[in-house]
């Protein structure tokens, strides 16, 4: 599910490109300025390799549907109880923690996680916690197989691309607004555009769209941590979730099973919105 294939970006304003890798590389991330001729080097297929561009070497992507299946499987392995297909209805609390209501009944436990993207608002608003969310689409047209021809994620002004499975990847940022009515002409479209920047890709035949909603809490800041005044409540919601779930993750253990607090964390507590 994981492919170690490194990014090249170049969406950014030259200044703020420079700021970019810059501050990345303070770090300690794996990023560096690179030129045209090695940016050509690098995607030979690019038909106008940009002057100028961040690579990050040691980038991965990962398919998120088969990571989420996978990991389902070890904690089943481990003992856990996966229950797909399972409409929460409601939520209530209680001297003992979180109900968590199910068409089949309920749920008591010590610890209720929400993790559950878009709808955290409305789960959360249920037991009386704010947390004010931003969603939008985010659209991706997916080509039937080509050849290869990408070997890097690329971020490009206005598309970004990816092959894998022979299959090109390509998605834009809607700006917050709606998705289009017509996703198979938005996919066509897209598809046309990596044809005009990759060459070999001229023509390539749509196969899918895909649509997901993206979280986005209202200050565009992740929320991370135990509700406020409900101990028995801990959120996680926040955009580009898959890339930071191995941190957040590992974060969010620490803080329920071993009852420790990261202040890092601190910033990003639900208890942010309560306080204006």
């Amino acid at each position: 599910a994981v492919a170690w294939r490194g990014c090249l970006i170049w969406d950014l304003p030259d200044d703020e490109l420079e700021a970019f890798a810059r501050r990345h590389a303070a770090w300690g991330y794996d990023v560096r300025l690179v030129e045209q001729e090695e940016i050509a080097a690098l995607e030979p297929h690019l038909i106008a390799p940009p002057a100028r561009a961040a690579y990050a070497a040691g980038d991965a992507t990962v398919e998120p549907a088969a990571a989420t299946r996978a990991l389902l499987a070890a904690a089943e392995r481990l003992g856990a109880v996966v229950r797909l297909d399972t409409g929460v209805t409601d939520l209530a609390t209680g001297p003992g923690g979180v109900r968590v209501v199910i068409g089949a009944g309920t749920l008591e436990a010590d610890i209720c996680v929400i993790a559950a993207g878009v709808a955290t608002e409305t789960l959360c608003a249920r037991i009386g916690v704010a947390l004010p969310m931003r969603s939008s689409p985010g659209l991706l047209a997916h080509s039937t197989p080509a050849a290869p021809l990408l070997r890097h994620v690329i971020e490009a002004p206005g598309l970004h691309m990816k092959q894998e499975d022979g299959r090109i990847v390509a998605g834009e940022d809607f700006g917050g607004g709606p998705a289009p009515n017509d996703l198979d002409t938005e996919g066509r479209r897209l598809l046309a555009l990596v044809g005009q920047q990759v060459r070999g890709a001229e023509g390539l035949a749509l196969e899918r769209v895909t649509v997901g909603m993206r979280p986005m809490p209202a200050d565009g800041m992740p929320v991370l941590g135990f509700a406020p005044d409900l101990p028995g409540l801990y959120l996680a919601t926040m955009h580009s979730g898959v890339t930071l779930a191995p941190a957040v993750g590992r974060f969010a253990a620490m803080e329920i099973l071993d009852g420790v607090r990261i202040e890092m964390l601190a910033p990003y507590r639900p208890g942010r919105f309560r306080q204006g």
